[in-house]
């Protein structure tokens, strides 16, 4: 254990160790999140109403591999199904175990009530027992869940509903976890909707995740070579024939915190498991990747085109500023064209552009220093994707604080950028700073992207959020952006990171009338609008919460 500590401090720096072990602490003992949690869970009147309103969108299978599980755990599981006020359910068990009180606890549930089907047959590992249970499903949907863990009473009646707008082939939730007693939640996971690129970094989806069946059976359901992360290999391949996999914003998912559990305990063979996952996937669409485990979070190093030519247009610099970048960047390829400064920003950026002959367009402001030698490929690896809008890397200050790390909106001053101040090591909120994801907007200081890709900037706009307009715009044409942590770069240009509370009023009035109902996907409608911190605000909440079709 103290290794482990010592580790930690040498990678995160002893100063944000002491403030996560703070925050830790905080939520462990004094039980923030859990009294946040308690306040808003379904309540008696509305699981009342949600009984007697139900969807007519089929039959739910929960698949559920049981190994020698604990007795009392496997009741609480069973119970919370049981609690379900959804009524169109069944609950399929297979039984690999042979621990004699667990298989007295199947029988009693399995008299009990006739939904409860269990399966008895030989240890395959999670996967093999997971497709065993699959087999005797008559649902219309599967649900993937535990053993141990626990489903909120709405669970199934929250997806239900969800299916009932959507035209969805596959449903995920929020979740949180639960001490192994049972006495405190603990941990929430207030999740991005659909992310491809953050996908590919961790198994941001887990719990609780609901496929069609049919969709499951084309899937060939889950793969033994990748348990420990059989979950995130089969999203992978979900991903790959859909693209209907649907968010649902609400924690309808308990994540036990037992000691013995694969995931937890064995989390080097989960990671490598998950990496050959990645590397399998980007395969089957036509990319090399390699994928490495990085403290928690997957590195990959794609392989870019080597004739695709890179201009960089920099905005305000000296000639010798665009000459050292050149010198510096190890991408062949590469022009540095400095920019008239005389003319407005964007007006420059769309001049330059236009002019250009390059593959990829790359606006840089000269505020923007530190290039380092592998910024230009790291960057490249996600711009030349068709999928792919604008692409950004970390900016940092002089102390390695994050200065942009995407943007997201809209928030007090309409946008905001995601985890101000965090130490660039730290990562964060489920170490989301420090690894490849998807975010809502970019910062014109940094952005990369295809010329045949670019749309022209709004010349209207004066401030920083023109470019986060022009994201919005990337967005809705069917890009998504990328930000990396690889290759950061440092800039202090406080206005033009929207680091400060000074915005240009005209540009958010513009903003705000033609996006009125405009969100960022990638940040949950629950956290904090004054600062992007990632910090759950009871108030947005419960604001967000009347907007859905839910009693509160």
């Amino acid at each position: 254990m103290l290794n482990q500590i010592l580790d930690y401090i040498r990678f995160h720096g002893l100063s944000y160790t002491l403030r996560h072990a703070a925050e830790k602490i905080t939520e462990r003992y004094f039980r923030t999140y859990d009294r946040l949690y308690r306040s808003i869970e379904a309540q008696a009147e509305t699981l009342t109403v949600q009984k007697e309103q139900q969807h007519d969108c089929g039959m739910f299978s929960v698949l559920i591999p049981v190994y020698n599980t604990d007795p009392e755990l496997l009741c609480a599981l069973l119970d919370s199904l049981l609690a379900q006020t959804e009524k169109n359910w069944e609950a399929c068990l297979y039984n690999a175990g042979n621990r004699a009180e667990t298989e007295s606890v199947l029988s009693m549930y399995a008299s009990r009530d006739p939904r409860f089907r269990v399966v008895k047959g030989a240890n395959g590992g999670i996967s093999a027992n997971t497709n065993a249970v699959l087999k005797i499903a008559r649902g219309k949907w599967v649900v993937l869940c535990d053993h141990d863990d626990i489903l909120t009473p709405d669970a199934l009646w929250l997806i239900a509903e969800k299916l009932s707008r959507t035209d969805a082939d596959a449903i995920y939730t929020d979740e949180d976890k639960i001490a192994e007693n049972g006495s405190v939640y603990t941990d929430p996971h207030a999740k991005p909707d659909f992310a491809p690129d953050t996908l590919r970094s961790s198994n941001y989806i887990c719990h609780l995740l609901c496929i069609k069946k049919s969709v499951m059976e084309k899937l060939g359901g889950e793969r033994s070579a990748y348990d420990g992360s059989q979950d995130h290999e089969l999203v992978l391949r979900l991903s790959e024939i859909t693209q209907k996999i649907v968010h649902l914003r609400r924690i309808c998912y308990h994540w036990r915190t037992v000691g013995n559990s694969v995931s937890h305990a064995n989390l080097s063979r989960c990671m490598d498991a998950s990496c050959r996952a990645v590397e399998d996937h980007a395969a089957r669409l036509g990319w090399t990747v390699k994928a490495c485990p990085d403290h928690g979070v997957i590195h990959l190093v794609y392989d870019v085109e080597p004739s695709l030519s890179v201009d960089i247009l920099l905005y305000g610099a000296k000639p010798e500023d665009a000459e050292e970048i050149r010198r510096i960047t190890d991408w062949h390829h590469l022009t540095v064209t400095p920019l008239d400064a005389s003319l407005p920003r964007y007006a420059a950026y769309n001049k330059a552009a236009d002019a250009s002959q390059a593959d990829v367009l790359f606006f840089l402001d000269a505020s923007v220093t530190s290039v380092q030698p592998q910024t230009v490929r790291e960057m490249l690896m996600y711009a030349q994707r068709p999928d792919v809008g604008g692409v950004t890397t970390a900016l940092t200050d002089a102390r390695g604080r994050l200065t942009h790390a995407g943007f997201t909106f809209p928030m007090s001053g309409y946008a905001a950028c995601r985890q101000a101040g965090l130490p660039l090591r730290a990562g964060g909120y489920h170490i989301l700073a420090r690894q490849v994801q998807n975010v809502g907007g970019l910062s014109s200081a940094c952005i990369m992207v295809r010329k045949k890709a670019f749309l022209p900037f709004d010349e209207a706009y004066h401030s920083g959020l023109g470019a986060v307009e022009w994201s919005i715009r990337m967005l809705n044409a069917g890009f998504v952006h990328v930000y990396t942590p690889y290759g950061a770069m440092e800039c202090e240009n406080r206005s033009l990171l929207l680091l400060g509370p000074s915005r240009d009023p005209d540009d958010i009035a513009r903003l705000e009338k033609d996006y009125a109902n405009m969100t960022d996907p990638y940040y949950h409608p629950w956290f904090n609008r004054k600062r992007a911190n990632f910090h759950l605000d009871r108030s947005e909440i419960l604001q967000d919460l009347k907007k859905e079709s839910f009693v509160l």
